[in-house]
C-alpha cells in the first residue's frame, strides 16, 4: 500500500480498508474455487503433520514467520530483480548446487531479454547488461564456493521478486504445511488437497512471494503426496522452463500488478521461456491448471472457472508438439484449416479454430475474439472439450505477443520498439490505462471486436497465422 506525504490520516485509512477488502476478496475467490472444484478429496492430505515435521527436521518447534524462516534457513542469491532463496542443505550437495546455479544463471538470462524491451535508451541496456554480466561471472565463482562468495553490489531495485525453492515434493508440501501453521487464517487457502499437486504457490499477501517446486506430482501417488518425478523427463530443460514460467509470472505480478491483461501476461510469459531456452512446454499455463496457482480458469474467456485440469496428459497434447520452438505458428494454423473448413459456411475464414475432447474423436468449434474484454462474452466451452481448449488458448496468446513482438508494425525493427513502449508504458500502471487503451493508443485499432469486419489487432494477428504459420 502507497500513500502520498498529502494524504490525511483519514485517507490513508480508508485506503487502507479498500485494499485489505480487495485482498481478502481476492482470496476467498481462490478459496471458493478450490472448494468447490476439489470439495470431495479435501480433508486427505495431513498438512499439520507434514508442516511439523519440517519443521522439526529445523529444529523448530513453531512455526516462524515467512522472513524469519527464509532468514534462518534459505540461502539468498540477490541476481538483480529477482531475490532467489534455496534451503541451505542444498548447498551440501553438488548436484543441487550445480541446479540452483543452473536456475540462478537462466534467470539472469531472463533478465537479458527484460531489458531489451524495458530499457529507456541504449545507455541503460548497456547498463543493465554490464549489471547482468558481473552476475554471470558471480555464478560461476559460488558453483564452485557456495558458502563463500557474495553476490556484487548492485544498484537498488525496488522490491526484487522472492522465489522460494522447493527441491522436491515432500518439502514442498511441508513448507505449504508450515505456513499454515503459522497463518492459521490462511489455511483455508492454502490447505488444499490440491495445492499437494501444485509445482508454485503464490504467497500473494506476503509480497507476492512464489514458492517453486523443482519435482512435479508423480501421476500416481496412491496416497502419498510426496511422490514425484523428474521435471526432465521430457526435456533436458524442463526444470528450468518451469522455474522460468514462474518467475516470468512473478516479473509479470511486480511491474504489471495484477489488474494486467491476463492474456497478455501469461503470453508474455511464455515466450520469454522461449526466447530463453528455445522452447516452453512448462506444465502451468496449459490446462494442467490442477498444478499451478495461476490456472483457475476463471481469466481465460469461454473457461469457467475451476474447471478442466489434465494433470499428465496436457505435456503430450497436440498442441505441444513443436514445444513451442515455433512460438506455436504451425499448429495453430492446423487448425485455423480445420476451423474453417469445418465452418466452411461463415463468412469470417480466419476466425475458427477447432479443439478436441480427451479422445482426439470429438470436435467442436470455437472462434474469435479470444482476446480482450469482448471475448468475455462467448459462451463457455462445454467441460467435454476444456482441456484442449486450455491448450489452444496457451497456444494462441503465446503466438499473438510474439507477432506483435516482430509484426506489430509495418517492420521488426518498428515491431521491437512499439512493442517496447507498450510494456513500459504497462509498467506504468497509470490509473485508467490498460492493455486495450494502450493499443489503440500505440498501433492504431481495438485489440478485438465481436464483428470480424472491423480491423483489429487480432484480426491481423490472425489473418498473418493463415499466411505465413505453415
Amino acid at each position: 500500500m502507497i500513500s502520498s506525504p498529502g494524504d490525511s490520516e483519514p485517507m490513508r485509512a480508508a485506503r487502507t480498508a479498500i485494499e485489505c477488502a480487495r485482498r481478502c476478496a481476492a482470496r476467498l475467490a481462490v478459496a471458493a474455487v478450490l472448494a468447490t472444484a476439489l470439495a470431495a478429496q479435501d480433508g486427505k492430505v495431513a498438512f499439520a503433520d507434514f508442516g511439523h515435521e519440517f519443521l522439526q527436521a529445523l529444529g523448530e518447534r513453531e512455526a516462524p514467520p515467512l522472513p524469519d524462516l527464509l532468514e534462518r534457513y534459505y540461502a539468498r542469491l540477490l541476481l538483480g530483480g529477482f531475490d532467489l532463496r534455496v534451503p541451505k542443505n542444498m548447498l551440501d550437495k553438488g548436484d543441487d548446487v550445480a541446479r540452483v546455479a543452473a536456475i540462478a544463471g537462466a534467470l539472469l538470462d531472463l533478465q537479458e531479454h527484460l531489458a531489451e524491451w524495458t530499457a529507456v535508451d541504449q545507455g541503460a541496456l548497456k547498463a543493465e547488461r554490464a549489471e547482468l554480466a558481473l552476475l554471470h561471472k558471480f555464478v560461476g565463482a559460488w558453483r564452485n564456493k557456495p558458502n563463500a562468495t557474495e553476490p556484487p553490489a548492485g544498484p537498488l531495485r525496488p522490491a526484487p521478486c522472492v522465489l522460494v525453492i522447493a527441491p522436491d515434493r515432500k518439502n514442498f508440501v511441508g513448507l505449504v504445511g508450515c505456513l499454515g501453521l503459522w497463518k492459521k487464517d490462511c489455511q483455508d487457502i492454502w490447505w488444499h488437497d490440491a495445492t499437494a499437486l501444485f509445482s508454485d504457490a503464490r504467497l500473494q499477501d506476503e509480497g507476492n512471494v512464489q514458492i517453486i517446486a523443482l519435482e512435479y506430482a508423480a501421476p500416481k501417488q496412491d496416497g502419498d503426496v510426496t511422490l514425484g518425478y523428474d521435471m526432465n523427463t521430457r526435456e533436458k530443460t524442463g526444470m528450468l522452463q518451469h522455474v522460468l514460467q514462474r518467475a516470468a509470472m512473478s516479473w509479470c505480478w511486480r511491474w504489471l500488478g495484477d489488474d494486467a491483461d491476463q492474456s497478455f501476461v501469461l503470453g508474455f510469459a511464455t515466450d520469454l521461456v522461449v526466447d530463453v531456452l528455445g522452447q516452453n512446454n512448462a506444465r502451468s499455463g496449459g490446462s494442467g491448471k490442477i498444478h499451478s496457482t495461476e490456472g483457475q480458469g476463471g481469466f481465460i474467456p469461454g473457461a469457467p472457472s475451476g474447471g478442466g485440469g489434465m494433470p499428465v496428459q496436457n505435456a503430450d497434447s497436440n498442441w505441444r508438439h513443436s514445444l513451442g520452438q515455433d512460438w506455436f505458428g504451425r499448429v495453430l494454423r492446423q487448425a485455423q484449416k480445420a476451423g474453417e473448413h469445418e465452418a466452411a459456411g461463415s463468412k469470417d475464414k480466419s476466425g475458427h479454430f477447432l479443439v478436441h475432447d480427451q479422445s482426439g474423436q470429438r470436435k467442436h468449434l470455437v472462434s474469435a475474439p479470444f482476446l480482450g474484454k469482448v471475448a468475455f462474452d462467448r459462451e463457455l466451452v462445454p467441460e467435454t472439450f476444456l482441456d484442449d481448449y486450455l491448450e489452444f488458448h496457451r497456444a494462441y496468446r503465446a503466438g499473438f505477443v510474439h507477432w506483435l513482438q516482430g509484426n506489430g508494425m509495418k517492420s521488426k525493427a518498428a515491431s521491437g520498439e512499439r512493442f517496447g513502449a507498450l510494456l513500459r508504458r504497462l509498467i506504468e500502471q497509470q490509473e485508467g490505462v490498460t492493455f486495450e487503451s494502450l493499443c489503440k493508443d500505440l498501433y492504431g485499432v481495438p485489440l478485438a471486436a465481436k464483428e470480424h469486419e472491423v480491423d483489429t489487432l487480432e484480426r491481423r494477428f490472425l489473418a498473418w497465422v493463415a499466411e505465413n504459420s505453415r
